[in-house]
């Protein structure tokens, strides 16, 4: 007999005795939450950008420093946003399909 992934889900249950699959009804998106975090790291990109480029003209012989930490935090923040990215690609940003 085999068993398929929505029986499975069917018969998960938490401590509180809730099925995964009456939960899973329960969850409404929270666009505006959403857009707020992208909107963020979008913000922390020229907070980084813009304290590289102060601290490079005050102390120009930190460039390696600055250069690695600002690189460093960057990274960080891309990968934050390409989040967003790959939700999107499953049209998880927005309740509409056009955006």
């Amino acid at each position: 007999m085999m068993v398929f992934e929505d029986d499975i889900k069917k018969n998960i249950v938490n401590h509180s005795g809730i099925r995964y699959y009456d939960f899973k009804k329960l969850l409404t998106p929270r666009y505006l939450r959403v857009w707020m975090d992208l909107g963020t790291g979008w913000l922390f990109i020229q907070v980084i950008m813009c304290f590289a480029w102060i601290l490079n003209k005050s102390y120009p012989s930190w460039f390696v420093l600055t250069g690695v930490i600002s690189s460093i935090l960057l990274g960080y923040v891309m990968a934050y946003i390409q989040l967003f990215l790959h939700e999107a690609a499953h049209y998880n940003i927005s309740h509409n399909k056009m955006f």
